[in-house]
């Protein structure tokens, strides 16, 4: 081996030290990579944390504003304070630690936005259902309908009935009475004004709707009573007549069979 052979070996690389340098190479890159991915992601968190604390600005004016209209319908913001206060707590937080740790003012400022639009909607909620009269007016409905023809009598509209009859509709049948629907909706319409008062416009809400329901299922009862009258009419009206047909018939087969034996 020549003396210049011999150099050229010792400058050589060996395969392990290539390898090592390889895997050094890679967790270097990989450290950069995921330097790269942490501060876009804390940029990305800082970013929507602002938008967030931007939107809760917003809303909290909102709410402010909301009072008005609020106390216009004889409510009071009481029943939303502790949730309003929550939100600005989580705010004011979120703010505090936006610089050292983004990502956790990111949730912070997005659960306090969610805060004050659930007290914002709630507010206004409140001021609908207060003013929807939609409940009381089918119950009232329900209930004249129900005096109207509990006032009324019979009156059988059938050949040979008697007329007007002096019995006046009861509406009392057993799983037919209107009055059981319409006491069901005094109740739940009665419980409207406590649920606004607690700050539950949702529970109050249902209430009214729940309400309407029973109104409708008394008219359905009154319906249900006056068909079957119709049909009682009806159906006696059909069997007059068969019996009618069937006693002429009768009568028919008599005189011929009379008038063949004696003439």
């Amino acid at each position: 081996m020549t003396q210049l052979q011999s150099s050229n070996r010792r400058g050589e690389i060996k395969p392990p030290v290539l390898i090592a340098l390889g895997v050094a190479a890679v967790v270097v890159l990989g450290i950069i990579i995921g330097m790269v991915i942490h501060n876009h992601r804390k940029e990305a968190a800082r970013t929507n944390t602002q938008a967030h604390l931007a939107a809760c600005r917003a809303l909290e004016s909102q709410i402010q504003q909301q009072k008005g209209p609020l106390s216009s319908a004889g409510l009071n913001f009481q029943p939303y304070q502790g949730r309003f206060d929550a939100a600005v707590r989580d705010e004011k937080q979120a703010e505090a630690v936006l610089e050292r740790d983004p990502q956790q003012a990111e949730q912070l400022a997005d659960k306090a936005e969610s805060g004050f639009k659930s007290v914002l909607s709630d507010t206004q909620l409140a001021v609908q259902v207060k003013g929807d009269q939609s409940g009381e007016k089918a119950l009232s409905d329900a209930g004249e309908a129900t005096r109207r023809w509990r006032q009324n009598q019979v009156n059988w509209g059938y050949p040979g009935a008697a007329g007007s009859s002096q019995e006046r509709y009861r509406l009392d049948e057993s799983g037919h009475n209107p009055d059981v629907h319409l006491g069901a909706a005094e109740r739940l319409l009665s419980a409207v004004q406590p649920q606004l008062e607690a700050g539950k416009p949702q529970d109050a809400q249902r209430s009214i709707e729940e309400a309407k329901s029973e109104a409708a299922a008394a008219q359905r009862d009154i319906d249900s009573v006056i068909g079957a009258k119709k049909r009682v009419e009806t159906e006696i009206s059909a069997i007059q007549a068969k019996s009618e047909a069937a006693d002429a018939s009768l009568e028919a087969e008599v005189r011929k069979e009379y008038f063949a034996q004696h003439f």
